[in-house]
């Protein structure tokens, strides 16, 4: 009977040493994902900043243009003058 339960116990102790192991490539897998994700998302939003940038100087370019259309040649500058 006590050699049972060894038997028993060591079965038991085989198989969470066996579970440990999935679950610790499980949560290695996994930190690795959220690794990429974050670099992923990082150059997302160096994007998204990088372009946000482009977009102000253009429009401040596309501002400067007007501006300066309206002082060469009056409100019509902008409606009948060619490109």
């Amino acid at each position: 009977l006590l050699r049972e339960e060894l038997a028993e116990l060591q079965s038991q102790a085989q198989r969470t040493e066996v579970a440990r192991g999935r679950l610790e490539r499980r949560n290695s897998d996994l930190l690795g994902k959220v690794d990429s994700h974050r670099k992923q998302l990082e150059q997302k939003e160096a994007d998204y900043s990088h372009l946000s940038s482009q977009l102000q100087a253009r429009d401040g370019q596309v501002k400067r243009c007007e501006d300066g259309k309206v002082r060469a040649g009056g409100p019509g500058a902008l409606r009948g003058g060619s490109a």
